[in-house]
């Protein structure tokens, strides 16, 4: 009764309606995306576009062939999930809600992901696949209006005749455009229904794997997730287009596009098969495990035409725990290495004896070459974890011991380029003008991740402190070296004069490794607090020592001890210590740091070079473990 009622409407609306342009139909002006219609099942729009009609034995006309289209097209693939935007098609879809037969649609006006393209032919003279003569075709094509366009699906009638006839004019047309439009029905309802289609096409993820080589993190650590392995329903690999919503329950993820679905959830895309999670910890040691989730969603259309901001959650399609590490404290190094260099010269000489012709050169070449990185360095001490600040009766200072967990590489940039210029040119009444010149550019970008050399040794970190004032002093430390791999593209012009050949240009690349050391850079000097004894109460009372047992001990053991003392105060002559590993930063409590600075300048032919070095660290401890 419901198409009746619909083909009654074509037939008494005006045909100028059907006109729709399809590029005013995708615009993104339309507010509404695409919506979960059910629990695993997104809604679809599709819109009519091209409509070719080509009918050199007029089994319709244009007018009624469009309305027909329309009317086929809404009336074979409306449903839950699918539904043929336009005027009529709008007012069929309106139609059912009002009856209750179609849920989960509104009539709103949303951005279409597909669209249906129509062409009828006749006056064919071919044979078709069961030997019938074919005099006409129609067919209905779907496609995706993605990035690019792509065919998803396609239904075909064909007019047959059981004889061919002489003339192309002949009444014998065969099948009817009535008939077509019953084959192409059996056609839509033969096959696979149109949400199938849908599915298979979009492949649309409902799970994945989430790959992380670190099971555990520290507070407000940051450490990369890979997800990967996206695959539909059927088991099949998701397509580029979709997007999915990463969440972390009490961290944060740090990288993705920000969503309208609340604060914390980010957006990805599938474009590179795999995505790459940035996650940060919660500060703190409140926390003690933390969980990454992935949600996939419906919105599949192009970024121009539906932002990223306006994705909506679907279904989540995998979940993983991290455990949050409290660590009793941790270290932070930061090291950077800028190196340059520049170059210059030039001069003349006289050209072939005897004659006026002079040759004149110059050259000049400026490199520069910046290492920067950050180095995170967790940290677990027993001496921590029952922590009591007891003076060593031997010496002056108090060692807290730590042993590294791991060392995290949080940061690592690198850039290199090297340019530089010549030319060579002679001149002169007695000769002709020739010459040459050149230009050469270097660069250097990273290639793959940096690797850390770190093997973590018990008690290879240490803070010292005042016995007496409880003051931080230093910081003991063992370097690290950090190699990295990067492709070096070189690229070089030249010319000669006179020639009839045009410049030569050339690009070459090649690959090549290097290290950073990160470790402390100035120069050592004397140290200010050396370990030594002369604060000790035990040695400021050697003379009453000697007196209260100098009937119970030998006069060489009791002479000794004035030796040890002299020998104990002589360190501080010749102690040095880097200065970056004195604490020069922090608020003596919890937070400790210091910092280094080294420049070595040198001559090189024709110009100078330059290395200027920075080294910093911060020990952050958890608690305060001064008494």
């Amino acid at each position: 009764m419901i198409t009746n009622k619909l083909k009654r409407l074509f037939k008494k609306e005006k045909r100028a309606q059907f006109k729709i342009v399809l590029l005013i139909l995708l615009l993104p002006a339309v507010s509404a995306v695409a919506q979960v219609a059910g629990q695993g099942e997104c809604s679809r729009t599709a819109v009519l576009g091209n409509t070719v009609l080509n009918d050199p034995m007029g089994l319709t006309n244009m007018d009624v062939y469009r309305s027909s289209v329309f009317s086929r097209i809404a009336e074979l693939v409306t449903s839950s999930t699918f539904r043929l935007s336009g005027t009529d098609a709008d007012n069929y879809v309106k139609s059912l809600n009002e009856n209750k037969q179609l849920p989960g649609f509104g009539s709103e006006r949303r951005i279409p992901e597909y669209s249906f393209e129509s062409e009828l032919v006749s006056g064919l003279n071919e044979t078709g696949p069961d030997g019938r003569y074919v005099r006409s075709k129609w067919t209905i094509s779907l496609w995706f209006e993605g990035e690019r366009r792509e065919p998803v699906c396609s239904w075909q009638a064909l007019g047959t005749q059981e004889t061919r006839p002489s003339n192309p004019s002949d009444r014998n047309r065969g099948t009817t455009f009535s008939g077509l439009g019953n084959k192409m029905t059996e056609q839509f309802r033969n096959g696979p229904a149109i949400t199938e289609i849908i599915e298979t096409f979009e492949k649309r993820p409902v799970s994945c794997t989430i790959d992380n080589e670190r099971k555990e993190a520290g507070p407000d650590e940051t450490i990369e997730i890979k997800l990967s392995a996206f695959t539909d329903k059927y088991g099949q690999k998701s397509r580029e287009f979709n997007r999915i919503i990463v969440n972390a329950g009490e961290g944060k993820i740090t990288n993705g596009e920000d969503c309208d679905a609340g604060s914390g959830y980010k957006v990805f895309t599938l474009k590179e098969g795999s995505v790459k999670v940035k996650y940060r910890s919660p500060s703190g040691c409140d926390v003690k495990k933390d969980n990454i989730i992935v949600y996939n969603s419906c919105e599949i259309v192009p970024e121009e035409r539906l932002p990223l901001s306006k994705t909506t959650i679907g279904e989540k399609i995998a979940e993983k725990g991290i455990e949050i590490v409290c660590y009793d404290a941790e270290l932070v190094l930061s090291v950077k290495k800028l190196r340059t260099r520049s170059t210059s010269g030039n001069g003349s000489s006289q050209t072939n004896t005897g004659k006026n012709c002079r040759t004149e050169w110059s050259s000049k070449s400026d490199l520069s070459e910046n290492t920067e990185t950050v180095v995170r360095i967790p940290l677990k001490s027993s001496v921590l974890n029952n922590a009591t600040f007891t003076n060593n009766p031997l010496v002056n200072q108090t060692m807290i011991g730590f042993t590294p967990v791991k060392a995290v590489i949080e940061s690592f940039n690198y850039t290199f380029n090297d340019h530089s210029v010549s030319k060579q040119e002679t001149t002169g009444p007695d000769c002709s003008n020739s010459g040459s010149s050149s230009v050469k550019t270097v660069k250097r970008s990273l290639a793959g991740d940096p690797i850390i050399n770190f093997i973590p040794v018990e008690n290879s970190i240490s803070l010292a402190f005042d016995s007496r004032t409880k003051k931080p002093l230093k910081i003991g430390l063992t370097g690290t070296t950090i190699a990295f791999r990067y492709t070096e593209t070189t690229e070089s012009r030249s010319e000669t004069w006179p020639s009839d050949k045009p410049p030569q240009t050339r690009t070459t690349t090649s690959s090549n490794g290097s290290n950073i050391d990160v470790e402390p850079v100035g120069d050592p000097v004397p140290d200010p607090s050396p370990l030594e004894l002369n604060y000790n109460p035990v040695f400021d009372s050697i003379a009453k020592i000697k007196e209260k047992y100098k009937d119970f001990m030998t006069a060489e053991f009791l002479s000794s001890l004035a030796d040890v003392e002299t020998r104990a105060r002589t360190v501080k002559s010749t102690s040095k210590i880097q200065p970056d590993l004195l604490v020069t930063k922090g608020d003596g409590k919890t937070i400790f740091g210091g910092e280094g600075r080294k420049t070595v300048e040198k001559k090189v032919s024709n110009g100078t070079e330059k290395t200027e070095l920075t080294f910093s660290w911060q020990l952050t401890m958890n608690k305060s473990q001064i008494k």
